[in-house]
């Protein structure tokens, strides 16, 4: 970055910098092989991909973490197989022409239009302010509502309770798929009695896009729900057989790309060179992406176990040189408090990997060296969560200082869920 454009754009801001960064990625899309890291998606090509512009926001403004969403119109037109009363069509209707991604501004004005989206039970977590946190669900579509009204349904008072039962244990679900193979593999983890057991399940991906195994006494289905031919949103029924006893439980797992807006001090303000740099990558992505230290893709993870846990991942990748990159990934449950409103939690930062050549080379990078602490700030339970990410000092001196990212889902279109008892 010259000298002339950096003190341009410190003049315009003085303390305060938003940048708005469309990051898209394939994540479970077809085509992908399961590894996006190697190359930039075609955006053209993308369903989900709002065709909108990036954008940079030169202002002054106070830091404020916000909350908010955007989703394309969406239509749901399909059966989930071997689901068992019948469940009304739910269609999202069209948003506004808005831009996207949002600031966090706008997005508190779209949300203010919209229904509180459904609390799902209480986490085991509170944040630092000692608040009770509730898990939440990650997307606009109507399908962790019908899954939880069809489970509230079940005539059975004994059955519901051991669904709940089943639901609370299950955790941490994903879903791949090797398109080159037409093969699947799904997976969770069952914490009962003190264990934390794994479960994988893997076998060939149907021509409607199902997968079903069984291991043990745990069978399961999943269902790639995506409008395209694409599985980056799944819905996974497990069932549990003990004598004649049935356990059931629904897990909805999501990988998508994702928006980025980004707010904070502008270059110079802390004298921070550490920061300058996580922030000077940020501004490549949008004004000069094919600098080599740019954000290669931004992913959105989440896992929600209907009446049990929820988690996130936010993956994302960092050029940080000619032929070199690092993958930063943060971890933690997805929960928001009851009525909405900011939060104080802290994040994990997982181990990083880094790579030259694409070859991974060690396993904490220089970026995420910089990283003091990261937390979540809101969550909306539409997708779009503010991360607070403290960047600490740097050797040669200046003053620690946050950036905030506020990370929106790309919405992916689904089909219509049919659930029959």
């Amino acid at each position: 970055m010259s000298s002339t454009t950096r003190s341009q754009i410190i003049r315009l801001l003085g303390a305060w910098l938003a940048v708005t960064v469309l990051i898209l990625t394939a994540a479970c899309s077809k085509g992908s092989n399961g590894d996006n890291s190697k190359k930039k998606p075609d955006v053209k090509k993308s369903k989900s991909a709002p065709t909108v512009p990036t954008k940079t926001n030169l202002k002054r403004d106070p830091k404020k973490s916000g909350t908010g969403t955007l989703t394309p119109k969406a239509d749901l037109d399909d059966l989930v197989p071997g689901s068992t009363a019948s469940l009304d069509e739910n269609k999202v209707s069209e948003e506004p022409s808005v831009k996207w991604p949002m600031s966090p501004e706008e997005l508190d004005r779209l949300n203010s239009t919209r229904k509180d989206p459904q609390a799902g039970v209480l986490s085991n977590v509170r944040d630092y302010r000692g608040q009770d946190l509730y898990y939440s669900g990650s997307s606009m579509d109507s399908l962790r509502e019908q899954l939880m009204a069809h489970l509230a349904a079940d005539p059975d008072a004994k059955q519901r309770r051991l669904d709940k039962e089943f639901a609370s244990e299950l955790s941490f679900g994903s879903f791949t798929v090797d398109w080159e193979m037409r093969t699947a593999r799904a997976a969770f983890v069952l914490d009962r009695g003190g264990r934390r057991i794994p479960f994988d399940f893997e076998g060939r991906l149907a021509n409607d896009r199902v997968l079903r195994d069984r291991v043990g006494n745990i069978e399961l289905e999943a269902v790639c729900m995506d409008e395209s031919e694409s599985c980056e949103t799944v819905i996974m029924k497990v069932r549990e057989f003990e004598g004649s006893v049935v356990r059931n439980a629904y897990i909805l797992q999501r990988q998508t790309g994702a928006g980025l807006f980004v707010r904070g001090n502008g270059f110079g303000v802390a004298k921070n060179g550490q920061y300058d740099r996580f922030l000077e990558t940020i501004w490549n992505t949008e004004h000069r992406p094919d600098h080599p230290a740019s954000l290669k893709f931004l992913k959105l993870i989440t896992t929600e176990v209907m009446n049990g846990p929820a988690d996130f991942t936010i993956e994302m990748s960092m050029g940080t040189g000619p032929r070199t990159e690092e993958v930063i990934a943060w971890v933690g449950p997805l929960v928001r408090p009851l009525n909405g409103g900011d939060m104080d939690l802290a994040l994990a930062l997982q181990p990083t990997r880094a790579s030259e050549d694409l070859r991974p080379v060690h396993f904490k990078g220089p970026l995420s060296d910089t990283i003091r602490e990261t937390r979540l700030n809101s969550n909306d339970g539409y997708g779009n969560l503010t991360l607070e990410v403290v960047i600490r000092p740097s050797p040669y001196g200046g003053k620690q200082d946050s950036i905030f990212l506020t990370v929106q889902r790309m919405q992916a279109p689904v089909r219509t869920l049919k659930l029959v008892r």
